[in-house]
């Protein structure tokens, strides 16, 4: 899908001084995740690389229902780098911080750009709502599609980039909400996603309209936006931390035999050990101070 593809295109024009490609490592979020179009997408992207350099998608999915058909979507393709989480946007924001190097952002929407294989769509969308106006999406709506988006952009590493994206067409949920965006988030650079597709250059326009009747598809709106490395930052390195300073208060590395026990531990319960954490694996592998494992490349 387009959005995925934004992604991808962003984070492959960012290459190493040799001109290699530096997906290996990536991790990206995909934090409204089902039912994993996108996800499947990307995450076949990551793994085309041998299997110790392959990078880690994170699946995020609020409803259970969803999130195991998430779940099972990434296995039936074999995706295995990627975990599936069960949590709700907002609190996603609090468990990584600048930990992601892409993040994808498909919003929940009114679907207006469903138009095409739902004739009924446009009505649907503007009978959400009876309070007199003249768009199809609620305050409530717009609050939560930027919410979602400042905790995408939290996630989010210094050089990293975020694609946020809607299967709607309305200004309201697009290019107004882009533009409220960066005027609160000086530290943030609108790509060109046009032309990171080989398209026609957007011309200043916050992002890429995908018209129904133009691409005979459903309506899209993609924006890409990368995050400034500030002065006292280094730029990002794909697979190492953001900053020098500790990843979390009261975390501690995994000696080498709870690493092997942990790893025993899931290759009975899973049969997969992901290939991007070395045996010993005390160097990815953090307790943190609830009893929780963490996997910091």
């Amino acid at each position: 899908m387009v959005p995925a593809e934004v992604l991808r295109a962003a984070l492959s024009s960012t290459r190493t001084e040799n001109g290699q490609d530096k997906r290996a490592g990536w991790r990206i979020l995909d934090l409204c995740a089902a039912p994993g179009s996108k996800s499947t997408q990307l995450g076949i992207w990551l793994s085309d690389q041998d299997q110790v350099k392959q990078g880690i998608l994170q699946a995020n999915e609020p409803d259970k229902k969803r999130a195991a058909e998430l779940r099972a979507n990434l296995l039936r393709l074999g995706i295995l780098n990627s975990m599936v989480t069960c949590l709700d946007g907002c609190a996603v924001g609090e468990l990584a911080p600048e930990q992601f190097d892409g993040v994808l952002v498909g919003v929940p929407c009114s679907c207006e750009g469903n138009s095409r294989k739902n004739p009924f769509a446009l009505l649907q969308a503007f009978r959400s709502h009876q309070d007199g106006s003249q768009n199809a999406c609620t305050k409530e709506l717009l609050a939560l599609q930027l919410a979602l988006l400042h905790i995408g952009w939290r996630e989010l590493r210094p050089g990293g980039c975020l694609v946020y994206s809607t299967c709607t067409l309305n200004r309201f949920e697009n290019e107004a909400l882009i533009e409220s965006f960066l005027v609160s988030r000086m530290d943030a650079t609108p790509l060109d996603a046009g032309a990171l597709l080989g398209l026609r250059s957007l011309e200043g326009r916050t992002g890429l309209r995908l018209w129904p009747q133009d691409w005979d598809a459903e309506g899209f709106f993609v924006a890409c936006l990368q995050k400034k490395v500030s002065k006292d930052r280094s730029p990002i390195v794909a697979g190492c931390p953001a900053s020098t300073d500790p990843w979390r208060p009261g975390c501690r590395a995994l000696t080498s035999l709870e690493a092997q026990t942990l790893r025993s531990l899931v290759l009975d319960e899973l049969g997969y050990w992901p290939g991007c954490i070395r045996n010993e694996g005390n160097d990815t592998l953090y307790l943190g101070p609830n009893g929780e494992v963490w996997l910091i490349q």
